[in-house]
């Protein structure tokens, strides 16, 4: 509710009662703007939509609140202040993070008319655990014949508060020519606020460009560095009080063992590698072998993505078999139980930081 307004209604109740000043008189009280942020223990800052209560520890016929954000900064031209209950009681939450100045404001009528007011301020530090971006992910971008054509979406995940990876299929890379793709890309996202905005700067000339989530209109974010690689790439999310937070997002490829055989008495026997169609990051492989076959130590051949150099030199994953680093054409490995899982692991080419890293599993069976 607006400040004028309760002032106005003030003079309504001085017309209304001008018969008698002596009851205006008794009705008076002495402004005292003290309030307090009641809550049932201290706290440093509150999150975004966490419920703020305000207390009057003071005195007053109205209590009048600024709360700081967006329109209703005490003192700017046009800001609205929200009228507490007469017992000087109000809760409010903050669409955003920011650290917000907020005025409480305490007023009374003498018998003469006349409006006395009082003012005091305090601080509230409201903050947002991921900044202020809640989901983001690379827009439908390749139809999946595993899984009836339906449109895949690189859903990004929270590696913490300010670093996002988005698991990419190598199948689109591959058929889609996703590589071209990438350099203009239709990101969906959500903020926590309605009044923030998302950014994408420009690694060539730090450019800034607002994004707008699904909408091909904004299709210009690149996930690739100049020479084609992945490459990590820079956001911020600019809320309407002027609070920034940036973020470090990366499409990252799904790590696969694109071919996996074992040579047996010179001839080599390749098995057959599909994805699981509950999950994007697990592979089956059947391989047939003679009747007969020693199966105490198999030294497989594996290939990993193709061995594509947009994606990996050979030195950025790693295979494992129960711990045990594997070697393509080297590792020996007991297959007598007839089923082995190999974990592979990849870091984005060029970046060390574990932060970009995706796993992934293949489980071979011998037939």
């Amino acid at each position: 509710m607006k400040i004028n307004v309760i002032i106005l209604s003030l003079l309504v109740l001085s017309a209304f009662c001008g018969c008698t000043d002596k009851y205006i008189d008794d009705l008076y009280v002495e402004p005292d703007a003290s309030f307090k942020i009641a809550q049932d223990s201290d706290k440093s800052f509150f999150e975004v939509f966490e419920t703020v209560n305000f207390k009057s520890t003071g005195a007053g016929q109205n209590f009048v609140i600024f709360t700081g954000d967006k329109g209703h900064v005490y003192g700017e031209s046009g800001a609205t202040g929200y009228a507490a209950t007469s017992d000087g009681l109000f809760s409010y939450s903050y669409q955003e993070p920011g650290e917000y100045k907020v005025t409480w404001v305490a007023s009374s009528i003498k018998d003469d008319g006349t409006i006395v007011s009082k003012s005091s301020e305090s601080t509230v530090v409201v903050k947002a655990t991921n900044g202020g971006l809640d989901q983001f992910s690379i827009s439908n971008f390749y139809n999946m014949a595993e899984y009836s054509n339906s449109a895949y979406e690189a859903a990004g995940k929270f590696v913490d508060g300010t670093t996002v990876v988005c698991p990419l299929i190598f199948e689109s890379w591959k058929k889609f020519s996703l590589l071209s793709k990438l350099k203009k890309l239709t990101t969906t996202f959500r903020l926590a606020s309605s009044l923030a905005n998302l950014y994408w700067i420009d690694p060539t000339d730090n450019t800034e460009y607002e994004l707008v989530s699904g909408s091909t209109a904004t299709r210009v974010v690149s996930f690739t560095d100049a020479s084609g690689k992945l490459a990590v790439q820079k956001f911020k999310v600019v809320t309407a009080s002027g609070n920034t937070t940036e973020y470090n997002m990366a499409a990252l490829m799904i790590p696969e063992i694109t071919s996996f055989s074992v040579n047996v008495g010179g001839t080599d026997y390749k098995a057959t590698i599909t994805r699981e169609t509950a999950s994007y990051d697990k592979f089956d492989a059947v391989l047939s072998l003679p009747d007969g076959t020693d199966l105490t130590s198999l030294k497989p051949e594996f290939v990993v993505l193709e061995n594509n150099s947009s994606l990996t030199d050979g030195t950025n994953y790693a295979v494992t078999v129960g711990g045990v680093n594997q070697t393509s054409g080297v590792t020996s490995v007991d297959f007598t139980s007839k089923q082995v899982t190999y974990n592979i692991s990849m870091s984005l080419l060029g970046n060390s930081d574990p932060k970009y890293t995706l796993s992934a599993q293949l489980i071979v069976t011998i037939k």
